[in-house]
């Protein structure tokens, strides 16, 4: 009978009584939040190492951790605990990386073992996958490249360890980012905001002939994480390229590229909260170059200027409106009589996105209060909420029973489209069916997409690319919401959508009046109006990113309680932090942006006390969406 084969082979246990000692610091799995912290504990001299995973008596019970510091022992640590076993003998993080972790842990609010953890996902799987031995590429700098980035930016891009550049009208970022690296491979972290700007990108080194990377993001199976961790120790890689958890590598970058730094995606509400596109995370490396579709507003605030990429096609910039759409793609298409390609924008995927009864024109909504939208075409209105049908519709406010859209969204506009324009192929992409690239023949080809959606588009040949006109909708709405948010939101999307288009000559219909201050920065990066107002609005008001709020959730009654008990800690003497009246189980915290350590201290020990006390939970989130 063949001997079972164990999934995680055991590791030795810790020496005998006659073994020196030495005293360790473990980051402790604990079971609640009031004891989170570093422990000391006796383990046998050579048998472990920082970044080691040790088990360890803990309460009356067991736990593990990760090493995080040795020291020799001394009269007085006689009485420590001692390890219980050795659980992997590591290292699985380096000094650097313990370093970065202890960084981002204290100035994010997070427990240090809360940070490893979501660095080492797989640790357990040491003795199930061993990471492959790569080939490394042949480097050599690229005087091709560093010219095309000359060209773009100027020769004196480079003016200081941090290096804001603003990608032009036309050029695709990816190429920029490769060139970037090309034009002087030294050791690189490329971060970028989604799974789907990863695919372009690795996409975009391998067309290069650069293969030896290391590709780490959060829709890998954890033993390929765990193996794309242990091939970055084992070989000293010159590039990794991944999403926010990329930053977590054992990895000690001496350039860090982040792309469109802002974005959402770069950040984390829950625990643990870090930020990769905080330049201070980075202290360590020589160079930080961020590339941005839109100008950045916390670094507009920090006052660090933008290097503009120059424009290198012909753009026109027109406004448009949603009943406009139709004519405006027959306008490029009549232009362009050998087949016009043009992409459509615009926030809604479904059916229908709004309706209302045709009889009060009250918004129509399910039982329990949410509004109701057509998912598809010929389906009955469903709530967007529970996702309740209603194939039988009566109005709460007239007993009415006919429902009408008061905006289509994507396959709506899709519908129409393909009705009003004849000899025209019509592709909708949104995230039922998502497509990252379109290959388009000599037709005129219409695609309809949702933000975030939009795919690149080509010619079979690969001679011909980008679309020769982009319609974006929504703006109206967005840039009138108070939501500060939204308004971001769009104005990134839509600066992305400027790489997309031909680099020769492209039209641009933006659904904005040409006055708008968001409508000139897309005609004219250099001139950015919009921006400057709304900083100085923001920072007479003490709001983000001159400040950082944080949400709180919790029963009223707590959260009433809380707030008499804040309003008189010292944070809160200063006029310019607010504590918010509680709504709906919720408070929201203002406090100025210099200040944000010592909130991280209070939350931390508000939490570490209801834990202890056993009393009601709260959890606290940072800059909330809807603020």
């Amino acid at each position: 009978m063949a001997k079972l084969k164990l999934k995680s082979p055991l590791v030795p246990s810790p020496g005998s009584e006659g073994s020196e000692w030495e005293i360790v610091d473990v980051a402790v799995d604990a079971p609640v939040p009031h004891l989170d912290g570093i422990y000391s504990y006796r383990a046998p001299k050579g048998n472990v190492n920082v970044g080691s995973v040790v088990k360890v008596p803990f309460g009356q019970g067991e736990s593990y951790g990760f090493v995080v510091a040795q020291r020799d022992e001394s009269s007085a640590d006689r009485g420590v605990k001692r390890i219980l076993a050795l659980l992997h003998d590591g290292p699985l993080f380096n000094t650097d990386a313990l370093s970065r972790y202890q960084k981002i842990a204290a100035d994010h609010g997070s427990s240090l073992f809360s940070i490893i953890s979501a660095a080492n996902p797989a640790w357990r799987s040491r003795g199930v996958l061993k990471a492959q031995k790569r080939a490394q590429d042949d480097m050599t700098p690229s005087k091709t490249d560093r010219g095309f980035i000359e060209r773009l930016f100027g020769a004196d891009w480079k003016r200081s360890s941090t290096t804001n550049l603003l990608i032009p009208t036309g050029v695709l970022w990816d190429h920029i980012a490769v060139s970037l690296f090309l034009a002087n491979p030294i050791s690189t972290l490329i971060l970028v905001p989604t799974e789907r700007s990863l695919r372009y990108l690795d996409e975009s080194l391998r067309k290069r002939g650069v293969t030896s990377h290391v590709q780490l993001s959060s829709s890998m199976t954890k033993s390929a994480r765990g193996a794309g961790n242990r091939a970055i120790l084992s070989d000293s890689p010159l590039l990794v390229i991944g999403t926010r958890g990329a930053a977590l590598a054992p990895y000690k970058p001496e350039r860090v590229i982040i792309i469109d730094p802002g974005d959402e995606n770069h950040r984390e509400r829950r625990s643990p909260h870090f930020q990769v596109d905080d330049g201070s995370i980075w202290s360590d490396a020589d160079h930080v170059i961020t590339l941005s579709h839109v100008r950045n507003l916390e670094t507009l605030s920090k006052a660090q200027p933008f290097v503009i990429g120059r424009r290198v096609g012909k753009m026109q910039f027109q406004s448009t409106s949603v009943d406009r759409v139709v004519a405006d793609i027959t306008k490029v298409k009549k232009q362009l009589p050998m087949g016009a390609w043009v992409l459509v924008s615009l926030n809604d995927k479904s059916f229908a996105s709004g309706l209302i009864c045709s009889t009060c024109r009250n918004r129509g909504s399910c039982d329990c209060g949410f509004p109701l939208a057509i998912p598809r075409r010929g389906e009955d209105p469903r709530c967007t909420k529970c996702l309740k049908e209603h194939s039988v519709f009566v109005c709460k406010h007239c007993k009415g029973s006919h429902l009408v859209a008061i905006r289509g969204g994507s396959e709506a506009l899709a519908l129409s489209v393909a009705k009003s324009i004849k000899g025209a192929r019509t592709i909708v992409s949104n995230s039922n069916s998502p497509k990252d690239e379109i290959v388009a023949g000599s037709e005129s080809t219409v695609v309809i997409a949702t933000q975030g959606c939009e795919p690149r588009i080509r010619s079979e040949d690969g001679k011909r690319s980008g679309y020769d006109g982009v319609v974006m909708l929504g703006g109206r709405a967005a840039f009138a919401s108070p939501s500060l948010a939204r308004s971001d939101r769009f104005r990134m999307a839509w600066g992305r959508l400027l790489g997309l288009v031909n680099i020769k000559e492209a039209s641009f219909f933006v659904d904005l009046e040409m006055d708008h201050p968001a409508f000139i920065e897309l005609r004219e990066p250099g001139n950015a109006r919009g921006l400057p107002v709304i900083l100085h609005e923001r920072k007479e008001l003490n709001l983000p990113p001159y400040s950082t709020l944080v949400e709180l959730r919790g029963e009223e009654r707590v959260l009433q309680k809380l707030r008499l008990s804040l309003e008189s800690d010292q944070i809160f003497q200063n006029p310019e932090n607010v504590i918010f009246p509680v709504h709906d189980g919720r408070m929201i915290l203002k406090v100025k942006r210099d200040q944000r350590m010592e909130l991280n201290r209070l939350l931390q020990e508000l939490v570490r006390l209801r834990s202890a006390k056993r009393l009601p939970r709260i959890d606290y989130t940072y800059d909330p969406e809807d603020m």
